[in-house]
């Protein structure tokens, strides 16, 4: 779990904002200057969304069931908490 947030969070972040940025036509400059606007405000949504799902999980899925890359219940509620990451991180930015 902190591994996620430690590492793993802000890895993907940076790389989800600089291509999203890139696409949207934005200069090297203007990348960065979205990343020091951004940045720090998704990772403190991130920190108070993702432990309460990571909590739901390993406290109430078995862990025969939390694999990744089946279709099992459990990668169904990970597809849930990615929408509802999504709705949070859109409407708290």
């Amino acid at each position: 779990m902190a591994m996620g947030q430690l590492v793993f969070g802000p890895v993907i972040t940076v790389v989800f904002f600089s291509l999203n940025a890139r696409l949207q036509g934005e200069s090297g400059g203007e990348i960065v200057s979205r990343l020091k606007r951004e940045l720090l405000p998704t990772m403190l949504s991130g920190v108070m969304y993702w432990p309460f799902c990571d909590f739901i999980t390993f406290r109430f899925i078995p862990v025969h069931l939390q694999r990744n890359r089946s279709r099992l219940p459990a990668d169904r509620l990970a597809t849930v908490n990615s929408l509802a990451s999504k709705i949070w991180l859109s409407t708290t930015g």
